[in-house]
Parts: structure tokens; sequence; C-alpha cells
């Protein structure tokens, strides 16, 4: 799977985008939901939190005045249906928190963060920056 980076260029003005970490990525079976999606590219957030390992998906825990967290991930063009679609998939606003946010490259993007909650506290921390990255997104990310 060739790794592409995110631009603003490769971006169509007004169309609603997504930046995914985790079962939503091409590597990952939740993927199936953006195949009719423009996949603009790799990308990624800092957040001030962590992102912790539920087992079979991520989570990013937004923690105000926490250090800063970079994750990587994917930004997709998406339609409504599909926005829907990931609401569902991911409980919004039960369970993660749909945000607008701008990724470090400047695009904005909607993310699921979840809310901060010491409830999260006995999951474990991923503490790379990519939830079971693929060896081709690991290279990328090492000299990206």
């Amino acid at each position: 799977m060739k790794v592409v980076k995110a631009t603003k260029e490769a971006c169509t003005k007004g169309a609603i985008r997504v930046f995914v970490y985790g079962t939503l990525r091409k590597s990952h079976a939740n993927n199936v939901i953006l195949k009719d999606s423009k996949y603009i590219g790799a990308s990624s957030i800092t957040v001030p939190g962590k992102m912790i390992d539920f087992g079979g998906f991520p989570g990013v825990v937004g923690i105000k005045g926490a250090p800063d967290k970079t994750v990587f991930g994917e930004v997709y063009e998406i339609d409504e249906e599909t926005l829907n679609a990931l609401d569902w998939l991911e409980s919004h606003p039960r369970f993660y928190e749909r945000q607008k946010i701008k990724t470090d490259d400047g695009i904005r993007v909607w993310a699921y963060i979840l809310p901060d909650a010491a409830r999260y506290d006995q999951f474990p921390i991923v503490t790379s920056n990519i939830w079971r990255g693929t060896d081709d997104e690991q290279e990328f990310w090492a000299v990206a």
C-alpha cells in the first residue's frame, strides 16, 4: 500500500473531510465504510491528550492542559451519508465526540475524539504516534 501525503491542493473546496486514525484506515477492517470516498492522503493531528488502546480499536482522549500528542492517520473526503455512517460507528455523541479540527497540514477535518474522562485510565496508552501501523506507514512516518 503506497502512502501519500495529504495536501490542501488535493482537497475539494467545501467538501466534508474526516481524519481517521484507527480501524477506518486503509489497512483495517472498517475502511470498507470509506470505499466510495476520496482518499486525500496521510496526515497527522496534534491534540492535548493521549491515545489509548481498547484492544480492537484506539481512541484519542482530549485532555485540557495535557502535553500535546501527535496522531498519524488518513484524510478522506466523504458525503453526508458516509458521515452519518461514521457517526453511528463511532457512537457520536455518546462515546466519541466528532470535533472540527485542523490537521498539522492545515486541512480542516472532522475527527472523533473521546472526552476528557478518568474512566479511560485503565486502558494501555499507545506510545507510538500510529495505532497498529503497517510497515509502509511506519516507514513513511519515519522519514516524513
